[in-house]
């Protein structure tokens, strides 16, 4: 079993979102599905895990969103590659990350 807690935030350094921050808040409860399994550097185990993120936040000079988040599924390989993730976002205000930058 694996419980975490951990925030995370950040903030644009050049450009037009230099003024942008980000936040984050949330947590994981994993579970070891299988014993050690594969050759040498391959070798580990199955893991499975819910992430939740209750607080997102998008700050920007015009205007701040909030959001939550949840990945159900977050089923990784123990052996230290990249895990395979499926995650749900939502936020309740627009705002200029996801807005269209057309030529």
């Amino acid at each position: 079993m694996n419980c975490r807690f951990g925030p995370a935030g950040g903030h644009g350094i050049n450009g037009s979102q230099s003024g942008d921050g980000v936040w984050n808040a949330g947590f994981r409860y994993g579970l070891i599905l299988t014993a050690p399994h594969g050759p040498g550097f391959l070798r580990g185990r199955l893991e499975y895990a819910v992430d939740a993120v209750p607080v997102f936040l998008v700050v920007q000079k015009t205007n701040t969103a909030y959001g939550v988040g949840v990945n159900p599924f977050a089923f990784k390989w123990g052996a230290g590659h990249a895990p395979q993730r499926g995650s749900v976002s939502r936020t309740w205000r627009r705002h200029a990350l996801y807005q269209y930058q057309g030529a």
